[in-house]
C-alpha cells in the first residue's frame, strides 16, 4: 500500500468536501436544473437516529426491463419497484438481524441477480436477497454473522466482494476483506487488509486497462 503525496490527498479531501456541499446547499435547486420530482415516500412510523431515519438507497435494473429500490431505513430494508418512477410501489420489508439498535449506515451492492447488504451498528450479519422472484416477492437466502456482523461499506467488482471497515463475529476487525463470488450465496475470503485502520468513501475505483495489471482502488488518500 502507498500513500499518495500531500498534493493528491487534498484534491480528494476538496473533491470530497465539494460532494458535501452539493448535497447539503445546492441540491434543493433541483428544480431550477429541470430534475422534476416525480415521487416522494416516507413513513412516520420509523425511529429515526440522530442521522433520521433512512441511511442509503440502491438500485437494481432486472433483465426483463422492471427496475427497483432498495431504501435502508433504522429498521431494515424497503424493496420498490420503480419502473414507473412517478408510481413507486412498495413491494416488501425485511429487518436487519438485530432490531434492538437503530442502524445509521446500511450499505449494499448488487452482482448478478443477487443484493447483498451490510449495517454497521449493532450484532448484525451480512444479509443476501435472490432478486430474481422480484417482483412477487423478496426472498432472503442468507442472513448470518459468519464473515461479518457490522460492516460500514460494501462494493463489488467482477466477482470480488470488498467489505470496509468490517467486523467479524470474534470482534476481530478488517479495514477490508476481500471475498471471492465464485459461489454468489458462499463468499471465500480471498485476502485482508489491515492498513489503514478504518475505510469510509470506498466506492471509487478505477480499473487498470492492462489485462495483467491489478484492480487500483483509491480510497480517501490511499492507494492500495
Amino acid at each position: 500500500m502507498v500513500m499518495k503525496s500531500i498534493s493528491e490527498l487534498a484534491k480528494c479531501i476538496f473533491a470530497t468536501l465539494s460532494i458535501l456541499f452539493y448535497c447539503t446547499i445546492l441540491a434543493p435547486a433541483q428544480q431550477q436544473w429541470n430534475l422534476p420530482l416525480l415521487a416522494n415516500w416516507d413513513d412516520n412510523s420509523i425511529p429515526p437516529a440522530w442521522t433520521g431515519a433512512y441511511s442509503e438507497c440502491w438500485g437494481y435494473a432486472a433483465p426483463d426491463g422492471k427496475e427497483y429500490a432498495f431504501l435502508a431505513s433504522t429498521q431494515g430494508t424497503y424493496f420498490f419497484n420503480i419502473t414507473v418512477p412517478s408510481i413507486p410501489v412498495l413491494i416488501d420489508f425485511v429487518a436487519t438481524k438485530d432490531t434492538s439498535v437503530l442502524v445509521v449506515n446500511k450499505d449494499y451492492a448488487t452482482y448478478s441477480h443477487y443484493l447483498y447488504a451490510v449495517s454497521d451498528q449493532g450484532d448484525n450479519s451480512l444479509q443476501i436477497f435472490d432478486l430474481q422472484y422480484l417482483p412477487d416477492s423478496v426472498v432472503k437466502v442468507y442472513d448470518a454473522n459468519t464473515i461479518s456482523k457490522r460492516c460500514h461499506t460494501v462494493f463489488i467488482e467482477n466477482d470480488r466482494l470488498y467489505m470496509a471497515s468490517n467486523t467479524r463475529p470474534d470482534n476481530s476487525f478488517g479495514a477490508m476483506d476481500v471475498f471471492s463470488l465464485t459461489d454468489p450465496l458462499n463468499p471465500v475470503l480471498m485476502g485482508t487488509l489491515f492498513n489503514p485502520g478504518f475505510f469510509r468513501c470506498m466506492k471509487l475505483l478505477l480499473k487498470m486497462t492492462q489485462p495483467i495489471a491489478p484492480t487500483v482502488i483509491t480510497v480517501c488518500g490511499y492507494i492500495i
